[in-house]
């Protein structure tokens, strides 16, 4: 039995390739951003406070059986502190982003504008630790 095989209609435009290639000018029409969230207390897993403690704190505080029975369990970097039996001051309770948009990009060569959908991650929301707010 033969395989089908597909052919592509010469005046076809491939988008992907279209969108990267460098010879073709893309323009900003629109872009605007539908969703945004930006706070920070969202409870984490457990393991993302630890994981976030300075080295020489783990050393000192090392997971212990009981700990690591709260691996995925999420909590406030308070609660981490309390349940490691450390300075609150000692876990940097991070920010919770979350940027959803469109844009509109439109090329005069190919007389095609294209509506793009974006989001600065495919997670709930993308954890960014700072010491400065």
């Amino acid at each position: 039995m033969k395989a089908a095989t597909q052919t592509i209609d010469p005046n076809a435009i491939i988008l992907a390739e279209a969108l990267t290639d460098k010879a073709i000018g893309w323009q900003i029409h629109n872009c605007k951003i539908i969703k945004k969230t930006v706070m920070q207390d969202l409870p984490l897993p457990f393991l993302y406070h630890y994981d976030s403690l300075d080295d020489a704190v783990k050393q000192s505080y090392p997971l212990t059986p009981e700990l690591l029975l709260q691996f995925n369990t999420p909590m406030s970097a308070r609660e981490a502190a309390q349940l490691i039996g450390i300075d609150e001051e000692l876990l940097t309770s991070p920010w919770h982003v979350k940027i959803m948009g469109s844009l509109v990009v439109f090329s005069e060569a190919l007389q095609l504008a294209v509506r793009l959908h974006w989001t600065n991650t495919g997670k709930e929301t993308q954890q960014i630790y700072t010491k400065d707010a």
